[in-house]
């Protein structure tokens, strides 16, 4: 992990009037939706705190997917919810408030804005950026919290040939492989990603109780297996195109929570099917010196079965829900450049549909029932009466069931946005970004407006001075505004403030360090009341501070460490009375420690320590228990070129820790791959 851009801004420094009177080619470069104008990020980048990381990172760590890698970064809590999969929270802010991008394409749900970081494999990655708070409007609405910008390999980047195998514990398994060539004009890339496991095992300390016995998590399986390919090409020296596509297959099961529960509490649940893939394709063209056009278009879609079953047999249907999301849009820009300045116009369009059956299978009853649809048969097999006739087609009885219950959602919305950014570069010294955009919802109809202003100012030549502040929009999503007994079409967008202020000094050739200061109010944020409703809440406040210190005086050490400190308040009315925000650590500490050994190898330590959180149940807040993960990777080349072997431990220590209201999290787990790349 790489903090912020020091190194770049001081870079810059040193190479500024040579940028000044070079055009660069970053017009090509469609992934990073922020134009710049040589090879140092771009102003907007080098006024707000964003952090890089790199596959050479993914590889020392051991990640094997998005997730695990986010892991490491200040101000950035991954965790695991109720539906059994990983959530990505930014200063506070929810996953539905972060906006991901896979080579600037975002890839947010359209059904709830959320999206499942684990489904995108580490071995597909070549640099995940991450930019904090008041990010670019370039990217759109949505980013409220940040943006994490997936940047995938390609041709160019990836081996001729490469494998990976790896098994461990719990009937853990990946395996990926990928060929790919290159010419001077061309390049592709073809890869294949599988994962999966039996379910995890839970720590030693677990204690049994009515809905769990410990050892292995019940419900806990998972596997995916994915498809990925990419091209692209250049026709002369002013035009250069790109086409990416995907296919992903998977399935999963939600492990439900522990304890002396209310019935309610207790689900049985799994996606017993999930399909999705997307195409984009990215075309860049240069006008003349100064002028340049670009964009890309891409579609997006989702289909999943998802089962509610009554007991932990998962014999017996109790609900079917059958939905399809897409998302299909384009973002066009238009860039004027000359020298230190850059001008880029936006347009941005993107429509979102979501489709969905839900069937609520049919109460108990005298008969059976039995024909129409399969979804319906499983639905209706054990009513009686009417429940049996009307649920599966042909059923007969005289019992008192209730006939299954069918349910549609068909409902999609378009977003208009319009973006105007300037970055101005003072020869490195100092820079600043203006930028002002429009939006609107097809189902609101209203305008919504946003803006930005940030700037950044180099101390000397080892210290950067950056300020920025802007207010984001975020519209409602399909589920909020019409799904169930908890939708309200009424709901108003979230609008964010955010302030934040960050300091980084490079102490000397071995040291630096890293402070950011912010500040963000949110209006109208989203969430259920008491009833299960959702309803704009008054004002969201999110404070704190990030703190970072990375060390490289020692050949065969390399040490980070960071420290994030967070204030979250509920400062409107509230008629829960939940002033302090729950499942969001006020006190986190991570360590990261990479070591090169005798005989190559390489060890990386990464710990880190989560404190001073609670969650609500019926009689107000519960303290979660802090907690300490600490992970441990070893690799080493084998004696044939091109191969080597890696060994991660996760939670290397078996700590017992819930990050959700009782939800155990896994106990110790290990993988040992074997990679080759020729």
């Amino acid at each position: 992990m790489r903090f912020t851009t020091v190194a770049s801004a001081i870079a810059l420094v040193c190479s500024g009037s040579t940028m000044a009177t070079d055009q660069s080619d970053s017009v090509f470069d469609v992934q990073e939706v922020i134009v710049v104008t040589g090879d140092a990020p771009a102003p907007q980048q080098l006024a707000t705190t964003s952090y890089s990381i790199s596959q050479e990172d993914l590889q020392q760590q051991g990640a094997l997917t998005l997730d695990q890698a986010l892991t490491k970064i200040p101000g950035v809590y991954v965790r695991t919810g109720g539906a059994g999969r990983p959530l990505i929270d930014i200063r506070g802010f929810k996953t539905r408030h972060v906006l991901l991008l896979v080579n600037g394409v975002p890839a947010n749900s359209s059904y709830d804005g959320q999206f499942d970081a684990s489904l995108i494999p580490a071995s597909r990655i070549e640099e995940i950026q991450v930019s904090m708070g008041p990010s670019s409007l370039l990217y759109g609405t949505g980013g409220n919290a940040g943006v994490i910008n997936v940047i995938t390999r390609t041709g160019i980047d990836a081996s001729s040939v490469s494998a990976e195998v790896g098994a461990g514990n719990d009937g853990r398994w990946t395996a990926n492989a990928s060929v790919a060539g290159a010419t001077d004009t061309r390049n592709l890339l073809l890869s294949y990603s599988g994962s999966g496991q039996d379910g995890f095992n839970l720590a030693d300390d677990f204690t049994p109780g009515p809905e769990e016995n410990g050892g292995q998590r019940n419900n806990s399986d998972n596997r995916s297996d994915s498809l990925y390919g990419n091209a692209e090409w250049q026709w002369g020296d002013d035009t250069r195109m790109s086409l990416t596509g995907e296919y992903e297959q998977a399935e999963w099961g939600k492990p439900s929570r522990v304890g002396n529960l209310a019935d309610s509490k207790i689900k049985y649940e799994r996606v017993d099917d999930l399909k999705k893939g997307g195409i984009q394709f990215s075309v860049a063209h240069r006008l003349n010196s100064h002028n340049s056009v670009r964009g890309f278009a891409y579609h997006n879609w989702q289909d999943k079965l998802e089962n509610q079953y009554t007991n932990a047999d998962f014999d017996a249907y109790k609900q079917q829900s059958d939905s399809t999301a897409t998302n299909q849009g384009f973002n066009g820009q238009w860039i004027l450049s000359n020298q230190q300045h850059v001008l880029t116009t936006a347009v941005i369009l993107e429509n979102q549909q979501y489709d969905a059956t839900v069937i609520k299978a049919a109460s108990s009853g005298g008969g059976g029932g039995k024909g129409g649809n399969k979804a319906q048969a499983r639905a209706g097999g054990n009513g009686g009466g009417n429940g049996g006739g009307n649920g599966g087609g042909n059923g007969g009885g005289n019992g008192g069931g209730s006939a299954p219950s069918i349910s549609h959602l068909d409902e999609s919305q378009n977003l208009y946005t319009l973006v105007t950014e300037y970055q101005w570069l003072a020869n490195g010294d100092y820079g600043a970004t203006l930028s002002a955009g429009w939006h609107r919802s097809d189902i609101e109809e209203k305008n919504r407006y946003s803006a930005l202003a940030s700037g950044f100012y180099m101390l000397g030549n080892n210290t950067q001075l950056h300020a920025s502040a802007a207010r984001k929009v975020r519209f409602p999503t399909l589920r909020n505004l019409y799904e169930g007994s908890g939708a309200n079409a009424e709901l108003e967008p979230e609008t964010t403030e955010h302030f934040e202020l960050g300091l980084e000094q490079q102490l000397d050739a071995a040291n630096s360090w890293m402070v950011s200061v912010y500040h963000s109010d949110v209006d109208n944020y989203i969430e259920k009341d008491s009833n299960d409703v959702y309803r704009n809440y008054a004002e969201y406040r999110f404070q704190g501070v990030d703190l970072g210190w990375s060390n490289r005086s020692l050949d065969a050490v390399d040490l980070d460490l960071t420290y994030s400190y967070l204030d979250a308040e509920n400062r409107g009315e509230d008629d829960q009375n939940r002033d302090q925000l729950q499942n969001r650590p006020t006190h986190t500490v991570k360590l990261s420690l990479l070591t090169r050994l005798p005989w190559e190898v390489t060890a990386r330590l990464d710990a880190q320590r989560v404190m001073d959180q609670v969650y609500y149940d019926a009689n107000g807040p519960v303290d979660i228990d802090d907690y300490s993960l600490v992970d441990l990777s070893l690799g080493q080349p084998l004696p044939w070129q091109g191969t080597s072997w890696q060994l991660t431990v996760t939670n290397l220590l078996d700590e017992y820790y819930e990050q959700s209201e009782d939800l155990p999290a896994a106990g110790r787990q290990w993988m040992l791959s074997l990679r080759a790349e020729f």
